[in-house]
């Protein structure tokens, strides 16, 4: 396994993903103190022309809550382009027959999938940890984070539920062949995870409450809020792993 772990870590080098991700990565992070900061100046500047329009603009006492607003409000928005630079991580081994020779040379199928999840996660992981401490250190510069409560436990369940977006993704990447398909069938089951968090008794164990960072840091959640979401995200994403792994198993490469 160590062998194909290096190989996919290579293949995202020599492809260009990685050093895509950093950049969005670091862009988010650096961005979201940024638009803090210079929203008031935008505003000062448009003040004229909002006036002509009958439109008045007070003075607006920006503070690290509002950078911390921003990552919460745009995480899901890097998710998506997260998922769509990894799409093809298993679609272009159906495409090539890569996975064959892989399986040929005794490399267990399951072995395949966990290494495929592994680089799924630890870039997602990294990627997250670089877009929090920008944003931390930019916003502690300019303001000050110990005004802002939960940040970490915030940043957290973010981290979670990018998790399960993860697993979904590779559960869907091992039952068709395109990525395409994969990105629809995430797609489609947090769409139906969201109807299904409208209905009241299942609102308090859907894992969407793990998004809702900024009501957190609002106090609009408490911490204890998050508990049972967190325990049926995890059981969530075992069992999507495990059923991964015998669809794989009898799938044609």
């Amino acid at each position: 396994m160590s062998a194909f772990l290096k190989k996919e870590i290579l293949s995202h080098i020599r492809n260009g993903q990685f050093v895509i991700l950093v950049i969005v990565f670091m862009l988010f992070g650096i961005l979201n103190p940024a638009t803090a900061k210079l929203t008031p100046k935008l505003l000062e500047l448009a003040k004229d022309s909002l006036a002509s329009s009958g439109l008045e603009i007070h003075a607006m006492k920006i503070t690290a809550l509002d950078a911390w607003l921003q990552f919460f409000k745009n995480w899901f928005l890097v998710l998506i382009i997260f998922l769509l630079v990894e799409g093809d991580i298993f679609s272009k081994e159906y495409a090539v027959g890569t996975l064959i020779i892989s399986v040929t040379k005794g490399l267990s199928r399951y072995k395949i999938v966990l290494a495929k999840l592994v680089v799924l996660v630890t870039a997602w992981t990294l990627g997250l940890l670089l877009s929090f401490g920008l944003t931390y250190i930019y916003s502690d510069y300019y303001w000050d984070n110990a005004t802002v409560l939960h940040i970490f436990s915030a940043a957290l369940g973010v981290w979670l539920l990018g998790l399960l977006v993860i697993t979904f993704f590779v559960f869907f990447s091992v039952v068709v062949k395109t990525s395409t398909s994969a990105l629809l069938g995430t797609g489609l089951s947090f769409g139906l995870i969201y109807l299904l968090s409208l209905w009241p008794k299942f609102k308090k164990f859907s894992p969407l409450l793990l998004s809702q960072g900024s009501q957190l840091i609002t106090k609009q959640l408490a911490t204890d809020d998050l508990i049972t979401p967190v325990i049926v995200t995890l059981i969530m994403g075992l069992v999507l792993l495990v059923l991964a792994i015998p669809v794989f198993n009898r799938r044609r490469l």
